[in-house]
């Protein structure tokens, strides 16, 4: 009987290790066939894109950007659409600080108008390769002729704190212009392979973050009101250690 006890309490010990945060978190990008393998198509294409791509530049690698109003023919390996959607692809090598691809919108603003500003997206992650250990997807950052930090920031991440493969914001909570920053991070969730939505609502110094429809968090942000913002959208390896693979789809995008 021994031994039968034995053998069960091994076998659920090792499923517990496979399945908990001991296992590894394999890359699916493969899972949407690769750029050169399939009819891709200029996202400027897609009607539902160029209201957003009209008022952007795409920041690509550090000091590479296709600027405003110059989307309308451009595609490539990391910026392309393929049935209605629009992907964003970057290869971090260890040499580099960081690696982006992202839409930078036109529009700078501050929170205090009383015009809405609206950042909505439906977006899917995908998990990188083994080298990455997080990337940012979304970010409402200030300028560098003011504050250049972001406000707000939504990020798949590896692992924090025990939890795996998860979504999750990053806010600035501390006064704008404080050197000794304060953040808060918000768990918004494990990643699915499904599309999620996402909106950021900033106006009358608020701040208000959306998933599919549900208020999750609302912020006084009066303190940032001297900020010049701007929206952002993509694929962003922000730490230097990290290196790989990362890509980021979206079925709607509008800021």
């Amino acid at each position: 009987m021994d031994k039968i006890y034995t053998v069960i309490i091994t076998a659920i010990l090792a499923a517990l290790f496979l399945n908990g945060c001991g296992s590894e978190i394999k890359s699916n990008i493969d899972s949407v066939a690769g750029y050169e393998k399939n009819e891709t198509v200029v996202p400027y294409t897609l009607p539902q894109f160029r209201p957003v791509l009209d008022r952007c530049k795409l920041q690509y690698s550090e000091g590479a950007a296709y600027y405003y109003k110059k989307l309308k023919t451009f595609k490539a390996p990391y910026f392309y659409a393929r049935d209605g959607i629009l992907y964003f692809k970057i290869d971090k090598t260890k040499e580099m600080h960081t690696m982006r691809c992202e839409l930078r919108g036109r529009e700078e603003w501050r929170v205090s108008d009383a015009n809405a500003h609206l950042w909505h997206g439906k977006v899917r992650c995908f998990v990188p390769e083994k080298g990455v250990n997080s990337y940012n997807f979304m970010q409402l950052h200030g300028t560098t002729e003011t504050f250049n930090y972001p406000l707000i920031r939504l990020l798949w991440v590896r692992e924090r704190q025990g939890i795996s493969d998860h979504l999750w914001a990053i806010v600035i909570v501390s006064e704008a212009y404080n050197e000794n920053k304060k953040y808060e991070w918000i768990d918004l969730g494990k990643r699915t392979d499904d599309y999620t939505t996402f909106d950021v609502n900033v106006t009358n110094n608020t701040m208000t973050l959306k998933i599919n429809g549900k208020v999750i968090k609302q912020y006084d942000v009066s303190s940032w009101q001297n900020v010049l913002n701007y929206y952002k959208a993509g694929a962003y390896i922000h730490r230097p250690d990290d290196h790989g693979t990362a890509m980021v789809a979206f079925k709607e995008l509008m800021f």
